[in-house]
């Protein structure tokens, strides 16, 4: 359980989909049960801060660090633009075939955006892309 500023909070507990969505919402994911469990408002602090907190809670699950330490570089490619599309961004460092097999493998399409994959589907992805 941590206490941290709410829109951090927000971001680790993000769901694909969202556009809080990134890529410590998918590594917070893979290491974890995220959970937001509740807002403290400044008032409750002295001096109170200009932002509100939230308490969160992450449930630890068994990971490999190296697959971990893996996602996460990956994910630097993902979300390095967030605005252009998943092949694109991949593109500028992956072989296309060997892109254009894993998406296709995978039913990712084309033009799926970084924060609408599943963080189990950048997993998988990893597997095409080491």
């Amino acid at each position: 359980m941590v206490l941290i500023q709410k829109e951090v909070a927000q971001k680790f507990c993000a769901q694909s989909g969202t556009s809080e969505y990134g890529a410590i919402s998918v590594l917070a994911d893979l290491c974890g049960q995220r959970s937001l469990l509740f807002d403290i408002p400044p008032t409750a602090f002295d001096p109170a801060p200009k932002v509100v907190s939230s308490v969160m809670l992450i449930s630890k699950k068994s990971v490999n660090l190296d697959e971990i330490t893996a996602v996460s570089k990956l994910l630097r490619v993902a979300f390095a633009a967030p605005r252009k599309t998943l092949f694109k961004n991949f593109s500028s460092t992956y072989d296309k075939e060997m892109l254009a097999t894993a998406f296709s493998d995978l039913d990712i399409p084309r033009e799926k955006r970084p924060h609408e994959i599943p963080s189990q589907t950048y997993l998988k992805l990893l597997g095409y892309l080491k």
